[in-house]
This record gives structure tokens, C-alpha cells and sequence, in this order.
């Protein structure tokens, strides 16, 4: 449950990386 866990919460750091990247090239 707590590997499950973490790597949700990369995961989700990294989409919100993701999401913030394209949003500063637009």
C-alpha cells in the first residue's frame, strides 16, 4: 500500500511538472 502510495504521489508531481511546462511554453 505504501509503494502504491508513493508512487501515486510522483506520479502525480510529475504531471503536475508536466502540465506546468506546457503551460509555460504556451
Amino acid at each position: 500500500m505504501s509503494v502504491t502510495k508513493c508512487s501515486n504521489a510522483k506520479a502525480r508531481s510529475y504531471y503536475l511538472v508536466v502540465i506546468t511546462s506546457s503551460h509555460l511554453s504556451l
